[in-house]
């Protein structure tokens, strides 16, 4: 027969994780400052509700004060816990739109160069080479080669040699 306290503490515990967690741990994959703020909003909800002690007796309170120390250590590296705990401040999503502009400006800086390269010229093709080497030595570095890959790429497939003529293509359009 199971230990009546153990059964006591394991059906304490589903009820606390159905009312604090009812989709698991899901807001851990929330924008950074809203993960954070959904657990402030959580600590302060297990204040408010007089669960801690209950928390404490199936974590342990060594758990409950490291998760404390670990929330408020987060809030000062994203520069939230200044202001009231779920007061939201400086968003760190505008890193993602910084990313994608360098991007963006890196892929333009690439495409003007690549137009500007006399494939007859081997000087031209190896000052090319030479401008291209530090994103080459990135993205070989990042295990990324600049391209999505599926299952149907040819594995075999012979690299594209920067001094070989380009195939023949239609002329650009231009307007009249």
């Amino acid at each position: 027969m199971a230990d009546p306290s153990q059964e006591k503490q394991r059906l304490r515990a589903e009820q606390l994780l159905l009312a604090y967690f009812p989709d698991g741990v899901e807001f851990v994959k929330l924008a950074y400052e809203a993960e954070w703020v959904h657990s402030a909003q959580l600590l302060e909800r297990f204040d408010d509700e007089k669960v801690v002690a209950d928390l404490e007796k199936l974590a342990g309170a060594a758990f409950l004060a490291n998760v404390r120390s670990l929330h408020d250590k987060l809030g000062e590296a994203l520069d939230l816990s200044g202001g009231t705990r779920g007061e939201k401040a400086a968003s760190t999503t505008g890193l993602a739109e910084k990313v994608l502009a360098l991007s963006a400006a890196i892929a333009d800086y690439t495409r003007r160069y690549a137009g500007e390269v006399e494939l007859d010229e081997p000087v031209s093709v190896a000052a090319f080479q030479a401008a291209m080497e530090p994103l080459d030595r990135h993205r070989a570095s990042s295990g990324t080669s600049g391209k999505e890959t599926t299952k149907d790429d040819d594995a075999d497939a012979d690299p594209i040699d920067p001094a070989s003529p380009l195939p023949n293509l239609p002329p650009p359009f231009v307007e009249p």
